[in-house]
């Protein structure tokens, strides 16, 4: 079995980090509760989103979230 990071969450990771906070705060916000809430994301995981290269990091509470099976739809 072979897991792969969702779609959904790559999608918002990226999305994350090209959004200026400075410029458009809410979006930044918006989008930052989506990982939080939803994708149980960890500031720790935020963090990780902004280190060369960037890295989108699990813990125990959301690794069944966001992976999938390689070749999974969702």
């Amino acid at each position: 079995m072979t897991l792969q990071i969702r779609k959904e969450v790559k999608e918002l990771c990226c999305k994350l980090r090209n959004t200026d906070s400075k410029t458009n705060p809410q979006e930044f916000k918006r989008l930052q509760d989506i990982l939080t809430g939803k994708w149980k994301f960890t500031p720790w995981n935020l963090l990780a989103l902004w280190e060369n290269p960037p890295t989108i990091e699990y813990n125990d509470d959301n690794f069944g979230l966001i992976m999938a099976e390689k070749g999974e739809r969702k």
